[in-house]
């Protein structure tokens, strides 16, 4: 009696990864915002911040977020994502930043000011149209400035423009403001006379500064010192015009803020 004996072989299969895919939409719990995937790769991939029920007073961006283990670096402010968050007070943005999307923080009146990364090279339509902000600095990596950005902001009195080549500067920008001042580099105040002109409410004036600082450079960025202990840093002081490169060095502890002198010694 011959038996057919059949036999199946079972592989096992690996597990299933679940990832996000461009276009997703998920919430950091870390910085209770919402972000949608622009770009995404096996391990990595870029987002945006997007429209998201926020009601807090602070918010801190993160440069990165994570979601079903895939890092994402955040480079973009969507569309209308803190519009009319009358409550927002302060925002930090991270510095991997590209650009402040359209209508990002419309009607933000209790947003009054906001340090706009190096990073960013775009703001958008209607981007701070109608919020608090008092004064605003554009840094030099910003490329255009679209219409309506700072539209209807009545307390907005100051603008300063780090650009030695002016940016592209679009229409009715400044329309509605309290502008009085606009401070430029040393030496650009012709250019961005013909940027602005017809840009700016009446009596506004553009005003050379006699010094641009862009930054300052702190090696190392961070430390930890005993007790009794010493540690040397180096700083330097980046920027344009007649400056004095010397630095007011000062320690901010948990028992209070100690100021030194300019040779370093606290």
């Amino acid at each position: 009696l011959a038996v057919l004996l059949t036999f199946t072989l079972i592989s096992a299969m690996p597990p299933v990864t679940v990832q996000a895919a461009v276009d997703d939409v998920f919430t950091d719990s870390s910085s209770e915002l919402t972000f949608k995937v622009l770009t995404e790769d096996t391990n990595s991939g870029t987002v945006q911040v997007i429209q998201g029920s926020y009601s807090g007073a602070n918010y801190t961006i993160p440069e990165t977020v994570s979601d079903h283990g895939i890092s994402y670096t955040v480079i973009g402010i969507g569309y209308e994502a803190f519009s009319n968050c009358s409550g927002l007070g302060s925002i930090t943005l991270p510095d991997s930043l590209a650009y402040i999307g359209n209508l990002a923080f419309q009607g933000c009146t209790g947003l009054t000011s906001v340090n706009i990364p190096e990073s960013v090279t775009e703001i958008g339509v209607s981007a701070f149209a109608g919020s608090g902000l008092t004064s605003v600095t554009i840094p030099a990596g910003v490329a255009t400035v679209y219409d309506y950005a700072f539209n209807g902001c009545a307390d907005l009195i100051s603008i300063t423009f780090l650009q030695t080549t002016p940016p592209t500067i679009n229409g009715h920008v400044f329309t509605g403001t309290g502008l009085k001042t606009v401070i430029v580099p040393k030496g650009t105040a012709a250019q961005y006379g013909i940027k602005l002109s017809g840009k700016l409410p009446a009596g506004a004036a553009i005003v050379e500064a006699v010094a641009t600082i862009t930054g300052v450079t702190v090696s190392p960025a961070a430390i930890e010192v005993e007790k009794g202990g010493t540690v040397s840093f180096t700083a330097t002081v980046n920027g344009s015009g007649s400056f004095s490169p010397d630095v007011l060095w000062s320690v901010n502890s948990s028992s209070g803020s100690y100021i030194g002198q300019t040779d370093g010694v606290l």
